[in-house]
């Protein structure tokens, strides 16, 4: 019969063994994919946060009956490893009524346990109070593990914001900033009054320009948390403007003979035939609808057909709207499996799903264009 502690490090060491912990030498410590644990687990990497570290471990401690939760140490979150009720760690018996004492794992730098003085010297140096080190040396409960994860990954969205190579992170940023506000807010009674109206504040603003379909989940699940705050006359403005919004009449264009000439279809992926790049239709107009000093700047006037040809919005695979001359389109029919990953990803606001027999996408937007 192993001990508790010989259980500890026997997880720790099967972890560390297996690469499923810690982040590898050279990556950047604050890339997006590593506050998840979906990419922890699936990506052959497993690189992930201590926060995800620690949920692994959590996970195969429990599978073998081993107490293990995360503990709430600031800025690195390790593993409090608790003895059943009547053992001490090293299985002993002790008397009723007699003290527990944990101990502590890191897996995300360690197979062995971390000793509770090194700890206890580090919160010294922070200045924390013996209340303080009481809680910061105690399991986390999930509102405090959810709140820390969405601020690992709000950091991390900053940080790439930062950089020129935001579009080829693989973890959309946008959507994960919104994740990780809806579920701060969700558990906003954790949140000190500065902290909610700043996330409120971000998350209405991304509601407004890149989620305006979640309405109905925000009247369901938001409205009620904040029924009687300062915040609630917030929310309902912000819901008050995008419904606006949604009831203006869109411009509706059908297949009419004059609209003939206009080749392609909502849904239809194309490759540009001058710059490569893979996109997919979300709308057309007759010929072009841009300004004058748009087209100069772009030239349209030098191409073959000039303005007076079909011109095709669309998504782009780097998340960029383009708008398109139908010379430039070379329509491609792939499997979604080939469509880069930015794409699909993207496709949700505009599209119902794949056709599989087709090779295109399903509009969403028939009230637009009723034809396509």
């Amino acid at each position: 019969m192993h001990t508790p502690r010989e259980k500890a490090r026997a997880v720790a060491t099967y972890l560390r063994a297996s690469n499923l912990t810690g982040i590898q030498l050279g990556r950047d410590y604050h890339c997006l994919e590593h506050n998840f644990l979906g990419f922890a687990i699936n990506d052959p990497n497993h690189n992930s946060l201590p926060l995800i570290s620690a949920a692994i471990y959590c996970y195969i401690a429990q599978k073998i009956s081993l107490d293990a939760r995360p503990c709430g140490f600031p800025f690195h979150v390790h593993v409090i490893v608790t003895p059943p009720s009547g053992q001490d760690i090293d299985g002993n018996a002790i008397p009723p009524g007699t003290q527990i004492e944990p101990i502590f794992m890191d897996p995300f730098r360690s197979a062995e346990e971390t000793p509770v003085e090194n700890l206890q010297n580090q919160l010294n140096i922070l200045g924390a109070s013996a209340a303080e080190q009481s809680t910061f040396l105690g399991a986390s409960g999930v509102a405090d593990i959810v709140l820390r994860c969405g601020k690992n990954i709000m950091n991390s969205v900053q940080r790439l914001s930062q950089t020129s190579s935001a579009h080829l992170a693989p973890v959309d940023a946008v959507s994960a900033r919104y994740a990780a506000l809806w579920s701060s807010l969700l558990f906003s009674t954790s949140l000190r009054p500065a902290e909610l109206r700043h996330y409120l504040t971000w998350f209405l603003e991304l509601f407004a320009t890149e989620f305006p379909s979640d309405v109905h989940l925000i009247e369901q699940y938001l409205v009620p948390l904040f029924q009687g705050s300062l915040q609630q006359e917030d929310i309902h403005e912000s819901l008050h403007v995008v419904r606006a919004v949604d009831e203006i009449p869109k411009q509706v264009k059908r297949r009419t003979p004059e609209h003939k000439a206009v080749r392609y279809r909502i849904g239809q992926v194309f490759r540009h035939r001058r710059y490569i790049y893979l996109a997919v239709i979300t709308g057309w107009d007759t010929e072009c609808d841009a300004s004058e000093q748009w087209m100069r700047t772009m030239g349209i006037d030098r191409l073959e057909a000039g303005r007076h040809q079909g011109f095709y919005h669309a998504l782009a695979e780097d998340k960029s709207v383009r708008y398109v001359a139908e010379e430039n389109v070379e329509i491609i029919t792939p499997d979604l499996f080939e469509l880069p990953r930015t794409l699909v990803e993207i496709a949700g606001k505009h599209f119902k799903r794949w056709d599989r027999s087709s090779h295109t996408f399903v509009s969403n937007i028939r009230d637009e264009y009723p034809d396509d």
